[in-house]
């Protein structure tokens, strides 16, 4: 099978890449820099299964400055994907959204600009899906973490200042998280694009969740990582303020994908994360 990724050098699409080719997947990729006629000439030669969309800019609190680069990352360079997958009858096609689309509980409430743009995203891919037969399936991630992930997120923070003297200050700690070892990330995108490949999904756009269902708060995930790495992690909890629209728990307002469940709990992937 043939799988066109964008995103791929991220750390979702870098795990995605190797599973996928330890599989037997034959891969290409398209990049924010190709023009479209790069884009055309790379369907036109790879003649890709599916194509899978993980490319995003993430601001979890964004400035005036950042407005254009998340309209060109978000919606303006999937769009010329899409686009270009249209002139070539490619018509697989896999997105990555995120549970922050879903402002608690309510579904055409983002929760930040961020979030928006990947809500304006589907609205254009819901177009896409209905005016030329294309078919669409939306993976609704929540927070995903792995070894070697070099994003500047809590777990790798942790992870880096236990048993030193280090202190990290944080909010009170009470978001709860849902959080997704990569390695069952990267399987439900498997399940996902052998669904559209082998023509087993009968929608032309459909919505599934992707996340563990072990729910810790913060302030859990803290003293979980303690008890894993038996070593002392420092936090200040409550000398930060919680962000505007703070996204305190997960809103899974749409199914489980199909043939798919998380396998790694919180504790396992701390013990991988300590190791790779």
């Amino acid at each position: 099978m043939r799988a066109l990724l964008t995103g791929a050098t991220g750390f979702v699409g870098q795990n995605l890449k190797t599973y996928l080719q330890d599989r037997g997947w034959q891969l290409g990729t398209i990049g924010r820099k190709d023009s479209s006629k790069d884009m055309d000439e790379k369907m036109q030669s790879f003649k890709p299964d599916v194509v899978i969309h993980l490319a995003t800019l993430f601001k979890a609190e964004h400035q005036t400055e950042d407005i254009p680069d998340l309209i060109q990352s978000n919606i303006t360079f999937g769009t010329q994907v899409l686009e270009s997958m249209v002139r070539h009858n490619i018509l697989n096609f896999i997105n990555t959204g995120t549970l922050w689309q879903y402002y608690e509980g309510q579904k055409d409430v983002p929760s930040c600009l961020y979030a928006a743009t990947k809500t304006a995203f589907e609205s254009i891919l819901r177009f896409y899906s209905s005016a030329n037969q294309m078919k669409v399936i939306n993976l609704m991630l929540a927070d995903t973490y792995g070894p070697k992930d070099p994003r500047k997120k809590l777990l790798p923070k942790l992870l880096s200042i236990a048993g030193t003297e280090k202190k990290l200050q944080l909010s009170e700690g009470q978001q709860v998280i849902a959080w997704t070892f990569i390695g069952d990330v990267v399987e439900a995108f498997e399940v996902a694009a052998q669904r559209l490949i082998l023509d087993q999904e009968a929608k032309r756009f459909v919505s599934y969740t992707v996340t563990s269902t072990e729910e810790l708060s913060l302030r859990e995930s803290v003293r979980l990582c303690e008890q894993v790495l038996g070593k002392k992690i420092w936090v200040d909890f409550g000398t930060k303020p919680y962000r505007k629209r703070e996204v305190m728990g997960p809103e899974r307002l749409d199914p489980q994908l199909p043939g798919w469940t998380a396998k790694v709990s919180l504790a396992q992937g701390i013990e991988a994360c300590r190791h790779g």
